[in-house]
């Protein structure tokens, strides 16, 4: 994985993360990135193309750990945000917006690991899993 930050007020603890999908590269971002040059981002991205800077998890933890996150995720981005939600502590999203994502391709998984900053209300996103994990139930048997 990828990553192109652009931290322009420590202080403030608001980040945006956006992740692109499949067949793109944080390029996919461009005409996007403008309205938020006020704000803290991350740009996440695959291996597909070019190069951003490389990323460890020391540098993420870094530059996320304690801040307010909102995650954009494009289509397999959006899973991949999911992804980094249950595999690192400090990547505690309070908001997720899909673009052209779709939770039936997550396949089964335990929301509970999930991680959603106290006092968000997480109960609408737990109740669409658990209907996705239904339909996917559906789908192997």
């Amino acid at each position: 994985m990828l990553c192109k930050a652009m931290i322009t007020n420590p202080e403030d603890d608001l980040v945006f993360v956006f992740f692109n999908g499949f067949g793109s590269d944080y390029k996919f971002w461009e005409n996007l990135i403008p309205y938020f040059l006020n704000y803290n981002y991350v740009l996440l991205s695959e291996n597909y193309f070019e190069y951003p800077e490389d990323y460890d998890e020391d540098y993420l933890s870094e530059i996320l750990t304690g801040k307010t996150i909102i995650g954009v995720g494009h289509s397999l981005g959006y899973h991949k945000l999911c992804e980094l939600a249950q595999k690192y502590d400090f990547f505690k999203m309070k908001k997720i917006v899909s673009i052209e994502g779709f939770s039936r391709y997550l396949g089964r998984f335990d929301e509970k690991q999930l991680h959603f900053l106290p006092g968000t209300d997480s109960a609408q996103f737990h109740a669409h899993v658990r209907r996705a994990n239904a339909r996917n139930s559906l789908k192997t048997e």
